[in-house]
């Protein structure tokens, strides 16, 4: 079938008529935006879109960090920088390019969290005896109970605040945890050193004290010592100033011993040996615990048996009326010997109440030959419990290194 003159000129004139207005539409000139602004959140992906008229055919700018502008229009990405920014975008199409400011928003991220903490409290304690810290969020931060001051009794719910270190691009949140109330364990405690004997005056000489509890080890846990000296010889009885051991020690978390020291410190006087027991107690540790004892070697010289309430011999009787200050025919207390690496001293009660006495210091190196130099005597700073008449006196002289031996007396003058 044959169509019509008339019908094929009406098909074509409708064709480049179509052409002719789809022309027109395409060169109706250059973009103009219709989106000024745009909103977004610091750690949360954001899809968005440019849109512009006269169908632009590529978009151009530089975003805030995180943000990517495609050419097609489309701003994807995740911002990480939180305030108000301006940047210039442009649009281009076969007419030319237009650019405008476009605001981005960007509000500060709320942290997501990732692992709660973990909280277990014993029945003695509130929540500022522990810690929510090994909880976890998409950020780095601080964690921190709402009200450390309170003591729950048994299981429920606490607020815990997370602070971000990076406080400028995100907001603080406050969550809610889980607490588990325990009764509170009870430890043995066992001490043991490596040493029985330690030496006054030898600056190594020390006793390595280990202690050792039967625990969990998710806690620190601290043991306060006391020590008793059961078997401590003259004065120095009921005294422990003569060991240097530390008041407490901890024992940290992760470990279930630690080990600490004992030392005797130099008294300079001779006090005898005796033995010391120290005893650990404290939080978690029960009635069982092992104490360890020790026996301090002194290391001054006792000068033998002392007796000056004799009447056998005018000699005696003199040593006991002039040293050691005896009353009422009861025994004086002896001299005694102190010493150290560069020095060594006699100490005596001396009366002082009879002009007619007259008592000096005297040393030598040769007991049979002499000679024997005098020495006067000095007052001791210690005149505490002693009787009316009589007073605390001492001499000193050095030891030099090569020598090996060295005599110290008393020398006790009565002048008619």
């Amino acid at each position: 079938m044959q169509r019509s003159a008339t019908t094929l000129w009406a098909a074509l004139l409708a064709f480049f008529l179509g052409f002719a207005l789809t022309l027109g539409a395409q060169t109706s000139g250059a973009p103009q935006f219709s989106t000024t602004s745009i909103n977004a959140t610091v750690g949360l992906p954001l899809t968005a879109s440019l849109n512009a008229t006269n169908s632009p055919n590529s978009y151009n700018g530089n975003l805030p960090d995180g943000l990517n502008l495609s050419l097609s229009g489309n701003i994807t990405g995740t911002p990480f920088v939180a305030g108000n920014f301006t940047v210039v975008v442009s649009a281009s199409n076969n007419s030319g390019t237009t650019t405008a400011n476009l605001t981005i928003t960007i509000a500060k991220g709320t942290p997501v969290l990732v692992t709660p903490p973990s909280i277990v409290l014993y029945t003695d304690e509130t929540l500022a005896d522990t810690s929510p810290e090994d909880g976890m969020f998409n950020i780095a931060g601080h964690f921190e109970f709402e009200d450390p001051s309170s003591q729950p009794t048994n299981a429920q719910s606490v607020n815990v605040v997370f602070t971000p270190f990076e406080s400028d691009n995100w907001d603080p949140t406050t969550f809610s945890v889980p607490v588990s109330v325990v009764a509170l364990p009870v430890y043995d405690l066992d001490l043991s050193a490596n040493l029985q004997q330690i030496f006054e005056g030898d600056p190594y000489s020390e006793a390595r004290i280990r202690i050792t509890h039967n625990g969990t080890t998710s806690r620190a846990i601290t043991v306060n010592f006391t020590a008793t000296s059961p078997s401590l010889q003259g004065d120095m009885s009921g005294d422990l100033t003569f060991v240097d051991f530390p008041a407490s020690v901890t024992i940290p978390a992760g470990s279930n011993s630690t080990v600490f020291y004992v030392r005797a410190i130099d008294d300079q006087s001779y006090t005898g040996n005796g033995n010391i027991t120290l005893t650990g107690a404290g939080r978690f540790l029960g009635s069982n615990t092992y104490p360890v004892t020790l026996t301090v070697l002194d290391d001054e010289t006792s000068l033998g048996s002392w007796s000056n309430n004799s009447s056998s011999t005018p000699q005696l009787l003199l040593q006991s009326y002039a040293i050691g200050g005896s009353v009422h025919g009861q025994p004086g207390e002896p001299p005694f010997l102190t010493m150290n690496s560069t020095h060594a001293a006699l100490d005596a009660i001396i009366r002082t109440n009879d002009p007619a006495l007259r008592i000096t210091g005297e040393y030598t190196t040769d007991l049979k030959n002499g000679p024997w130099t005098e020495v006067t005597l000095s007052l001791h700073s210690d005149q505490d419990g002693l009787t009316d008449g009589f007073e605390r006196q001492f001499f000193s002289i050095p030891i030099q290194a090569t020598e090996t031996k060295k005599f110290l007396r008393l020398k006790i003058e009565l002048q008619e």
